[in-house]
């Protein structure tokens, strides 16, 4: 089983609510769950969309390690609006010698401001008719982990690989806002393999980081650098180590960071030469993922009539942004190694 049985039995029931089954019905009543309550239409078609249960998005699922990364390592901002402005410190404030009888030298917290625009991603598939005739954790261990793969994969494609342009819904990436700065740092040369990279160049990239970012800091790789780098280097102290979280996952931790993977860094090919490999630093302290619209799902009969199936489609409406990522001059919370 991929969800905890009581979380699976509740979504499980939810889902079959939504396909009119009178048992699921009169289940979600008795336990307090909505499955009348049609979401805000906007941005999607007259058929409409519902909220998921709560544990929909925050229950464990034994495939998610491998994406969401973003998402678990940045702040998410719910906003109600589709324009969100978001205040941020830009400068900090001074203090100076204050000898006796002169005027001590003034100084400003200076504000300054994030602006995004949540935009729609969706999933859309199809479902035997069948399926919800199975028991409602059946249902849940089969649905949720897919749609939420479909959802946190894309989150983390913008996150890392956006270039801007509409297939990114004009959001701008990881590697796209870091380049030329800072905080972007360069292995040593002929380094562009996982296999080749070596604690110089995790100390360059450590050393690439705003310090101030360094108590929250965690690694981002993929399971290639996971396997090819980290636990390549680790062996030299004892081996990565896990550290036990309150949802009953783990979260294995290399030289007292954690560890997030992803599956959309750039992953084992012929050379990775000028590419993203590693990224490290606090991803709460340089970027922000606004959330207008959590998970939705809704169901239709017609779309797929001839088939018996049932059409599903899942929606979450979110802006990425990328907000302190340095300059050429000054160090970003977050930065990144690129093959040499």
């Amino acid at each position: 089983m991929t969800i905890p049985r009581e979380a699976a039995e509740r979504i499980g029931h939810w889902f079959k609510a939504l396909a009119k089954d009178k048992e699921s019905c009169a289940w979600c009543d008795d336990h307090g769950i909505d499955y009348k309550q049609r979401a805000a239409s906007e941005g999607i078609n007259s058929a409409g969309g519902f909220l998921v249960p709560q544990d929909f998005d925050t229950v464990p699922v034994d495939i998610m390690p491998t994406v969401g990364a973003f998402r678990r390592g940045t702040n998410v901002q719910p906003t109600t609006s589709d324009y969100q402005v978001t205040p941020r410190l830009t400068g900090s404030l001074t203090a100076y010698y204050a000898p006796e009888g002169t005027a001590i030298t003034e100084s400003y917290v200076v504000l300054g401001s994030i602006d995004a625009y949540p935009k729609r991603i969706a999933t859309l598939t199809k479902i035997s008719s069948e399926l919800m005739e199975d028991s409602p954790v059946s249902i849940a261990n089969w649905l949720v982990p897919e749609i939420r793969w479909a959802l946190d994969s894309l989150e983390d494609d913008w996150a890392w690989n956006a270039t801007g342009i509409s297939t990114y819904g004009n959001t701008t990436g990881l590697f796209t806002a870091l380049t030329g700065n800072l905080s972007a740092v360069s292995a040593q040369s002929g380094h562009d393999t996982y296999e080749e990279i070596d604690s110089v160049d995790l100390g360059r990239l450590i050393a690439g980081v705003e310090p101030s970012a360094l108590s929250g800091a965690a690694w981002y790789v993929n399971s290639a650098a996971f396997g090819l780098t980290l636990s390549r280097l680790s062996v030299a102290f004892g081996g990565i180590m896990m550290r036990d979280n309150p949802d009953g996952t783990m979260t294995p931790i290399f030289m007292g960071w954690p560890i997030y993977l992803s599956a959309k860094l750039p992953d084992v090919g012929t050379t990775l030469n000028g590419k993203l490999m590693i990224a490290f630093g606090d991803l709460k302290k340089s970027s922000i993922l606004v959330e207008r619209q959590p998970t939705t799902v809704s169901l239709s009969w017609q779309r797929y009539m001839d088939t018996d199936s049932i059409a599903v489609r899942a929606s979450r409406r979110i802006a990425i942004v990328h907000h302190s990522i340095g300059s050429a001059t000054v160090k970003a919370p977050i930065a990144m190694l690129i093959g040499a």
